[in-house]
């Protein structure tokens, strides 16, 4: 692979979350010099430049929901906020906006809405932190 087509290719994955080598990667930027560096949450992974084509078919994009599901120690999945409810949250207040640009005497209800979203809100970033614990970050 060229060094554009490489740089295309590590383009498309920032930011994305990868499983490799059994472990879980978000990558967060790379760097390309005469090896291709990538960053990720859990380690720096360093790539020679020949070797980039076959390596980095070994990476196995993990997708959405897959990437919320919460893993304790013991190897139990938790339901979290973010995965349970996460649509459901947001077609709630996507509805809640259309209905209040048609129905100014909702603000009442809108305004209990968005104070139960703030709450739930609240409890993902709490949610997000113990993530964070688990994972030993």
């Amino acid at each position: 692979m060229t060094q554009f087509e490489i740089e295309k290719v590590m383009t498309g994955m920032r930011g994305k979350i990868y499983r490799y080598k059994n472990e879980r990667h978000h990558v967060l930027r790379f760097a390309i010099t005469h090896v291709v560096k990538i960053t990720t949450d859990r380690a720096d992974i360093t790539i020679l430049m020949e070797d980039f084509d076959q390596v980095i078919q070994t990476f196995d994009e993990v997708k959405e929901m897959e990437a919320l599901q919460v893993t304790n120690a013991t190897g139990l999945q938790h339901q979290t906020v973010i995965n349970s409810s996460g649509l459901e949250l947001k077609n709630t207040l996507l509805d809640t906006i259309s209905r209040l640009k048609r129905d100014k005497d909702f603000v009442p209800q809108a305004s209990a809405i968005n104070d139960a979203v703030k709450t739930i809100i609240d409890l993902a970033k709490v949610e997000v932190e113990m993530i964070k614990v688990m994972r030993g970050k």
